[in-house]
């Protein structure tokens, strides 16, 4: 092995146990000595290649934006195909698909987007932006294909749409209730009667306008 394959090989290491310990504790309680003591990494090569907490967690976070932004790309064009409801349907659930095949991500993604550390929100937002784009043109794309009801503007629609983007899984776990399982086939209906009642929906104005 040569001394730049040795070098990658630490990188790595210390990059995976960092995504281990910001999974299992959060920002808050991670620490390096934690990290260290639990891994078996020495605190001399840690700081040898990384500068500490801050640019640990932040490369951990790239790692997830760019995993899931890559997951997304992959499977665009077969969800654009789709008519509206079951494309969004389909765009929402790829993200959790992603999740289930990298569960260490889904603390680190949550907690990057909805708790940042103060100092490195700006930093984040930066890393979320080629991910906020091509949400942005999901949305744009399927949004063009909805007919709005009167009043409503497309980039209302699309702002809409982008927020519940994120919190689409939380509703859908408080939706089904728990004495339903999470199975599959489960999943696929009721976030199919979710997503109808967020898309057209659930009483009616007197002028017959849903609200």
């Amino acid at each position: 092995m040569t001394q730049k394959e040795r070098q990658e090989k630490s990188r790595r290491m210390i990059r995976e146990a960092a995504e281990a310990e910001f999974s299992a504790c959060g920002y808050e309680a991670f620490t390096v000595d934690q990290l260290c003591a639990g891994h078996r990494i020495s605190k001399g090569m840690l700081y040898h290649y990384y500068a500490g907490k801050d640019q640990l967690f932040l490369l951990c976070v790239e790692e997830v934006f760019r995993g899931l932004e890559a997951y997304l790309r992959d499977r665009l064009a077969e969800i654009l195909g789709k008519e509206v409801p079951e494309a969004v349907q389909a765009y929402f659930l790829a993200r959790e698909g992603y999740f289930r095949e990298n569960p260490r991500q889904k603390g680190i993604f949550e907690t990057a987007l909805f708790h940042p550390p103060q100092q490195l929100a700006e930093a984040i937002q930066g890393l979320h932006q080629p991910l906020d784009r091509l949400n942005h043109d999901f949305l744009r794309q399927t949004v063009s294909r909805l007919e709005l009801r009167p009043g409503l503007e497309p980039d209302q629609a699309s702002r809409y749409f982008r927020g519940v983007e994120y919190v689409f899984m939380g509703l859908l776990e408080h939706y089904r209730g728990p004495e339903r399982g999470m199975d599959v086939e489960t999943m696929a209906r009721t976030s199919s009667e979710l997503l109808d009642m967020l898309l057209f929906g659930v009483a009616r104005r007197q002028d017959g306008d849903s609200i």
